[in-house]
């Protein structure tokens, strides 16, 4: 575990009365931990800005018709690289819950959400951005 080093932080009354709140309402062990958590965002925001390897799940609800299903699976074999796994779940008799989990170059994987997004059937899709973890 790196070494740990500690440094003085101001804010107004205001400002830390808002941390604290997010401390209680997101349950974390300390102030501490909210701002390691509030940093490592923004440096998973950065790797994906900068198209760093990254990784991620794409969430889609979506039809069960043949032609969305084989939109999917054309789309997915354009970006087989990037796809780490798939998982499809039943919702109900007419609607599917796909999870693909997705380890790459942030571009393409947002080019694939994107692509998968807009295939007709689809009716919603969520992008989980993270990080591999080696730079935060």
């Amino acid at each position: 575990m790196p070494e740990l080093s500690r440094f003085g932080v101001s804010l107004d009354s205001e400002l830390l009365h808002s941390l604290d709140q997010l401390v209680r309402e997101r349950k974390y062990a300390s102030r501490s931990h909210a701002i390691k958590d509030f940093v490592r965002r923004s440096l998973v925001k950065k790797e994906w800005a900068r198209g760093a390897v990254v990784a991620g799940a794409l969430t889609l609800v979506h039809d069960c018709a043949p032609a969305t299903l084989a939109a999917m699976e054309s789309g997915l074999e354009q970006f087989r690289d990037e796809v780490a796994g798939e998982q499809r779940l039943r919702l109900d008799a007419a609607t599917r819950l796909s999870v693909i989990a997705l380890h790459g170059n942030a571009r393409r994987i947002q080019d694939l959400a994107d692509l998968l997004r807009g295939i007709k059937g689809v009716r919603h899709g969520g992008l989980s951005m993270t990080s591999t973890g080696e730079k935060i």
